[in-house]
């Protein structure tokens, strides 16, 4: 899977989980506003999973831009 954000100067970062464990941190603060791939996983087998985009920051830099997943193959 994966998951689609924007980065640009009016995002900050964000924490993503998968399965209730955090996996990361994300900067999306940047010079240019774009769309991108921000976070992607594969699984060895199917089946359901959890992943859960935080808002961690505030202010002038928190907006999040999520924008969809894509399914990797």
């Amino acid at each position: 899977i994966g998951i689609l954000l924007a980065r640009g100067a009016a995002y900050g970062k964000v924490a993503v989980y998968l399965d209730g464990t955090r996996v990361a941190i994300l900067n999306l603060h940047a010079s240019r506003t774009s769309v991108f791939v921000a976070w992607s996983r594969t699984f060895a087998a199917s089946g359901a999973h959890t992943v859960l985009l935080v808002n961690l920051t505030g202010g002038a830099y928190g907006h999040l831009g999520f924008d969809g997943t894509v399914a990797l193959s």
